[in-house]
């Protein structure tokens, strides 16, 4: 077990509202034997499955509306992305453009931790980055040639890497699960900031460690004016065309 490194300085605890997961299913997660592509505080190692939710709505939409951004690499993404935790893209949508069929079939589920013990690891905490940055599993991952390939001989654990993307990117912060996950009881996920803002805290939970109680998924209705304003507040940030029905 690793876990050499003082964290407690970094530790929270989950919302006491719940966060929101976003998906046609947000209370289910892939089988164990679906991993193809792996998120960002995915196991490396493929022990444990992570749920990732976000304190708010549109903290979640920051997360899964990103993914049909008009970039060159957004073709490729939207082609791949079919099935990936926390997203189902139409695969023969253009980039740039929100299906109106994809947005009926989304479903935004509520998660609560039922646990006055359960403790979460704040790795926007400089601190803690620093001190995690001297584990055997982290420096093996920044030595390696693709990483420093992607940030220079440098490379730091620092607010930079853990928001960066690529899949050098995911080598780092997926280690940084394992740091933390290996932490133990009563250690059960990660805060962390979407990296499209600022002031969005996001979760990962570890869920072989915990169990997320969902109260009943609700649609992404269309009707519902506010749900509304925050769509269009993310499809302006990322200059996404939304469908007509969904324009204010």
């Amino acid at each position: 077990m690793s876990g050499s490194f003082q964290w407690s300085f970094a530790a929270t605890r989950f919302p006491a509202n719940g966060a929101v997961r976003i998906h046609r299913s947000p209370t289910q997660l892939r089988p164990r034997d679906a991993f193809v592509v792996r998120d960002r505080f995915d196991d490396p190692e493929g022990d444990y499955r992570v749920r990732y939710l976000a304190t708010s709505l549109r903290g979640a939409l920051l997360e899964v509306l990103d993914h049909f951004r008009s970039t060159r690499s957004a073709e490729a993404a939207l082609a791949a992305m079919a099935g990936v935790e926390g997203i189902d893209i139409l695969a023969e949508q253009p980039a740039g453009k929100v299906p109106e069929r994809w947005l009926a079939e989304q479903r935004i589920g509520r998660g609560q931790i039922e646990s006055d013990s359960a403790v979460f690891i704040d790795v926007t905490n400089d601190e803690l980055l620093a001190a995690m940055h001297d584990t055997p599993r982290v420096q093996t991952v920044l030595a390696a040639p693709d990483v420093r390939a992607a940030f220079g001989p440098d490379v730091r654990l620092d607010e930079g890497t853990m928001r960066a993307v690529g899949a050098a990117a995911r080598k780092i912060t997926q280690a940084v699960s394992r740091e933390v996950f290996e932490l133990g009881s009563p250690v059960v996920g990660i805060r962390y900031k979407t990296r499209f803002s600022d002031i969005e805290e996001c979760w990962a939970v570890f869920d072989d460690r915990i169990h997320v109680q969902f109260e009943r998924p609700t649609t992404l209705d269309v009707t519902d004016r506010e749900v509304r304003k925050i769509l269009a507040d993310v499809a302006a940030t990322y200059s996404l065309i939304l469908p007509s029905n969904w324009v204010l």
